[in-house]
């Protein structure tokens, strides 16, 4: 017997959160249309939560998988789609029972959703040691990365080790890095995103706000543990940056527990919903530091908080900026550090 996510008397369902294809829905939605066609007489439902999939793709998928099935099948599958506030079922003759339903069943997915998962420590470890080599603070030892970190001795060696020939151990046992580690950063790059749970946001309302927009929405609010980075992070360290205009605003959260906010970009903007970036260009980009300490660098003058250089090189790797990012990475790695940034 297939065991659902919620079920009543009358009505089953199915959950995916944060879904990025159609494939996903369409193998969601032949799963409920088999078990409908094999005995199962209840309504069913496939409930996407925050899908990073644009609406009227969601709808015309389902639209066409319907007219492909017997009619008595159909007629008993709906999708519903939760992003933000925004709750839409397919088709809309959803019984106010199965509602009551459905709303228990969001409340339990937005609190999955909202729960990052377990850091990747030595990832901390790696960006903290790039970011003290380019502030040029000189050897640290081992115990201190931990504290600012976070984390066991153990994974503070394993990121020491992965760096390799650029790390440098004084006699007392402290690490310094002599170079950027060029040959470790193809891979910290491309392990970035899901290291720092970056989140992508685009608009839903017909009426998008311009990075600018937002950016003035968290000076607002002030936010001490939320920082600026990708473009307008990378700009203020390098002016001469090789870009027109803010493709999008990236901000890093600090949150070292595993409940960060990660609903900061409702506040600043409720229309925002999470999206990928093959659906629709994003607007919003949302990182997380795990570490103990953020490092931000706080702007009075602007009522913000600045995200360390690393951070905004990794930004713009994400952004597929590339040039920009090698832009950036040869004046990082030629600096070799600075007074702040």
């Amino acid at each position: 017997m297939h065991s659902y996510d919620a079920e009543t008397q009358n009505a089953v369902v199915e959950v995916k959160t944060g879904v990025r294809s159609v494939r996903d829905v369409r193998a969601g939605l032949a799963q409920l249309a088999s078990l409908m066609g094999s005995g199962e007489h209840r309504r069913a439902y496939l409930l996407l939560v925050e899908p990073r999939v644009a609406g009227d793709t969601l709808e015309e998928e389902f639209e066409r998988f319907r007219q492909a099935l017997r009619r008595d099948v159909a007629e008993r599958i709906h999708l519903v789609v939760v992003a933000g506030d925004e709750r839409r079922s397919l088709p809309a003759d959803t019984p106010r029972a199965d509602w009551e339903l459905l709303n228990r069943v969001v409340a339990g997915a937005w609190r999955e959703v909202s729960t990052l998962p377990k850091p990747d420590m030595q990832s901390e470890v790696t960006r903290f040691l790039l970011l003290q080599w380019f502030m040029r603070t000189g050897p640290v030892a081992p115990g201190d990365v931990q504290d600012a970190v976070g984390c066991a001795y153990r994974t503070v060696i394993r990121a020491v080790e992965r760096l390799g020939r650029v790390v440098e151990r004084t006699s007392d046992g402290s690490i310094l890095l002599s170079a950027f580690p060029i040959d470790a950063w193809p891979g910290i790059v491309a392990e970035s995103s899901g290291a720092r749970s970056t989140h992508l946001y685009s608009d839903a309302s017909g009426q998008p706000r311009s990075p600018e927009s937002l950016l003035r929405r968290l000076e607002h609010l002030g936010r001490s543990d939320v920082a600026v980075g990708g473009v307008l992070g990378a700009a203020r360290v390098l002016p001469e940056l090789d870009i027109v205009g803010t493709p999008r605003l990236d901000i890093t959260v600090h949150g070292p527990t595993r409940n960060p906010d990660v609903e900061i970009a409702r506040s600043l903007d409720p229309g925002l919903v999470l999206t990928d970036a093959h659906t629709r260009p994003p607007t919003l980009a949302v990182h997380f530091l795990r570490r103990q300490e953020s490092l931000f660098e706080r702007d009075h003058n602007q009522n913000v908080a600045w995200a360390d250089p690393i951070e905004c090189l990794l930004d713009l790797y994400e952004a597929r900026l590339d040039a920009q990012a090698r832009q950036f990475l040869q004046h990082i790695a030629e600096s070799g550090g600075g007074e702040g940034w």
